[in-house]
């Protein structure tokens, strides 16, 4: 894809990362490119054994080897870089109903976090909100990491 990077495109990816995966972006043409650790981890050895991504794209170490070695490939924030649960905690915060928000505070609490905050997001219709504001999250996310490496966007 030609520069600017459609941000969209970024928030894309970076929203369906889960943990052990890494996205790339090119400095050059913006080309998004999404891998596992594994995936990572067969580029370091020495056998050429094309394999298949989670979205069933066909990759060569060789390929993987030149973006982790490649100046032109930047490395966008993982999963845990990008602490959703922080911004769980923040949304939580805009709330102007304080015993909503204190409840989607407490579920921050523990184990299960993830599911009893989205069971109190779904039990008060806070849905659209919650999506809405994830999602400028992720925006402002994007766009801080490519500024940082000066790769153009669109807004």
């Amino acid at each position: 894809m030609p520069l600017p990077v459609p941000i969209e495109l970024v928030v894309d990816e970076l929203e369906m990362l889960e943990q052990g995966m890494l996205t790339y972006v090119h400095r050059k043409t913006g080309e998004l490119v999404t891998f596992t650790e594994e995936m990572l981890d067969l580029a370091h050895r020495e056998d050429d054994e094309v394999f298949e991504d989670e979205w069933g794209e066909e990759h060569s170490p060789d390929q993987l080897r030149e973006i982790l070695d490649s100046a032109d490939w930047v490395a966008l924030p993982d999963a845990f870089a990008i602490h959703e649960w922080e911004i769980m905690r923040a949304f939580a915060g805009t709330l102007e109903d304080t015993r909503r928000s204190e409840e989607l505070q407490g579920a921050l609490q523990g184990k299960g976090a993830f599911r009893a905050f989205k069971d109190i997001v779904n039990r008060y219709g806070l849905q659209d909100p919650w999506l809405d504001y994830k999602r400028q999250a992720f925006e402002k996310i994007a766009r801080d990491a490519l500024d940082e490496a000066g790769i153009p966007h669109t807004a």
